[in-house]
């Protein structure tokens, strides 16, 4: 337990915080200066960031800089951009000097969203519940059509 402040201060995928001069410390997960944004300022992470390897943007623009930086420096990049297919592209991009699974990252994710994998669930699950009032509806009409007559 001692060491998970440490670990979530390193770990920048779990985006998260710890209150350390809390006598009730939290862990909480980081909302991206979300009060920064509002005002067009990029995440304070970001910007205290000496050396742009932290940067902040739209995707594509994140991925012009991360190929641009591989391709011109193949040297110092494994040529690979985490992120970019993994569960159909994430919201972090990665670079690295060495390959990916030697920190840590999974490998076996694949390149399908984790949603498709439960949306043919969800839209028969809809196309049920909607059926069921359908048919209750028809057969209420029904009677009543019955009692008029």
């Amino acid at each position: 337990m001692h060491g998970l402040p440490l670990l979530h201060g390193l770990v920048p995928v779990r985006h998260s915080k710890f209150e350390y001069n809390s006598w009730n410390p939290k862990l909480q997960k980081c909302s991206m200066c979300a009060e920064r944004l509002e005002v067009g300022l990029r995440p304070a992470c970001v910007e205290a960031c000496p050396t742009d390897t932290l940067m902040f943007g739209s995707k594509r623009e994140l991925m012009e800089v991360a190929r641009v930086r591989v391709y011109s420096h193949p040297e110092h990049y494994v040529h690979k951009v985490y992120g970019e297919y993994e569960v159909g592209g994430t919201g972090w991009l990665y670079l690295a000097a060495v390959p990916f699974e030697e920190l840590g990252f999974r490998t076996d994710l694949g390149t399908t969203p984790y949603p498709e994998y439960t949306r043919n669930f969800s839209l028969r699950r809809t196309s049920g519940a909607l059926r069921l009032p359908a048919l209750l509806l028809g057969l209420n009409l029904l009677a009543n059509h019955d009692e008029k007559e």
